[in-house]
């Protein structure tokens, strides 16, 4: 079990307290926390994927643009991209790509890193979702 204290006062963070250098370094000491996670330390591959999943969609949500949800998005997306899950399960490998997505559509200049960062993952699904995006904004875009 991977923890992170990221408010003294176990509530919600404020976006002054996500912008402080105490927040980045305790983001920082968890992703190293979370690179030491593996398939073995769950009871199936597919499990280990969400819940890893899980954690880096809320942690790009959560951190404040800049550097830090950068290098999670990065993150997040070679994790993805390089998951067993896309060729054994590809509707729920697929699905967690898309909810990334979905969770930064309130913030125009978010969802095009994350689309940007699909654009260059060099996954052929990531590059498709990316167009179909852009496609679709156009489209409803008069």
């Amino acid at each position: 079990m991977i923890e992170i204290q990221l408010s003294a006062k176990n509530s919600m963070i404020t976006d002054a307290e996500r912008a402080t250098p105490e927040w980045a370094r305790q983001l920082t000491d968890f992703l190293s926390k979370l690179e030491t996670w593996s398939p073995h330390d769950e009871a199936s591959e597919a499990d280990y994927y969400h819940q890893r999943a899980v954690v880096y969609e809320a942690l790009v949500e959560l951190a404040p643009p800049g550097p830090a949800r950068d290098l999670l998005l990065q993150a997040y997306v070679g994790f993805v991209t390089h998951s067993n899950l896309q060729s054994e399960a590809p509707v729920e490998w697929y699905w967690h790509a898309r909810s990334l997505l979905d969770r930064m559509r309130v913030d125009p200049s978010a969802s095009a890193k994350v689309l940007n960062a699909y654009r260059a993952s060099g996954s052929v699904i990531l590059q498709l979702q990316a167009s179909l995006d852009s496609l679709d904004r156009a489209v409803a875009t008069p």
